[in-house]
């Protein structure tokens, strides 16, 4: 793994900001069990070639700004009935998969726990002797979550964010698995795991206000065959009362 404080040159920063993105699937009637059971999600693959505006640090003091739409946040209170028969992480699992999966997918799926009171603060990815990424873990507040994918011991590398640093920007590459994974923070760090192998992607919010908060995907005997990143909202406490950010 590499991390510097300022980002690379190369393709990855010419980022298709301003270029029209292809609109995400749809959920389904049938809810979140009747996707899974249909066979889940199938991206179109990654961004590839030339590109626009270069992304650069966003601090958190800039996510002030109005929003196109309003969107529920982690931190937002549901009634109490509704928490005793939905779970947490089935809130957010069927928006999740609604999303774009960047690699070809196939086998099965997994998402990384959302937890209400802590921000991702680190990734740890583990690759196989022949560069194959096998499996990912996300770090939420002082805990790593489950791991995810094959979970024969490897290479593992990892990258821990600073108190209040966020990730704002994820790429990669596949073939038949994940290659590499990189992300760019708020605070201008970026890291990169595993070598630029096949097509490449990169992924990033429809808003300068959310952050990555978890992690989906799918994976197979292997390794990982596809991800998709949930992007959210910061919610901040000020004077003892959740806020969120400003329409």
């Amino acid at each position: 793994m590499r991390c510097v404080q300022e980002p690379p040159p190369g393709w990855l920063w010419d980022s298709p900001r301003k270029s029209p993105r292809r609109p995400a699937p749809s959920c389904p009637p049938g809810g979140l069990r009747s996707f899974l059971l249909d066979g889940g999600p199938r991206g179109w693959g990654g961004y590839k070639g030339p590109g626009g505006e270069a992304p650069r640090a966003r601090r958190r003091g800039a996510r002030t700004g109005q929003q196109d739409s309003p969107a529920r946040s982690l931190g937002t209170p549901l009634p109490e009935a509704m928490l005793a028969r939905l779970p947490l992480a089935l809130l957010w699992s069927t928006a999740c998969w609604a999303a774009q999966m960047y690699g070809n997918g196939g086998g099965q799926y997994f998402c990384t726990t959302k937890d209400p009171e802590y921000e991702l603060s680190g990734i740890r990815v583990t690759l196989g002797p022949l560069g194959i990424m096998r499996s990912v873990q996300v770090k939420n507040g002082p805990s790593w979550d489950t791991v995810y994918g094959n979970k024969i011991p490897g290479k593992t590398e990892e990258f821990l964010l600073a108190p209040g640093e966020h990730i704002i920007e994820m790429w990669g590459s596949y073939k038949a698995f994940l290659w590499s994974l990189g992300f760019y923070t708020d605070r201008g760090r970026y890291a990169i795991f595993g070598k630029d192998e096949g097509s490449n992607f990169i992924a990033y919010p429809d808003d300068d206000q959310k952050v990555l908060t978890a992690i989906c995907g799918q994976y197979k005997m292997l390794g990982l065959t596809g991800l998709i990143f949930d992007w959210d909202y910061i919610w901040e406490e000020e004077q003892g009362n959740a806020t969120a950010p400003e329409r």
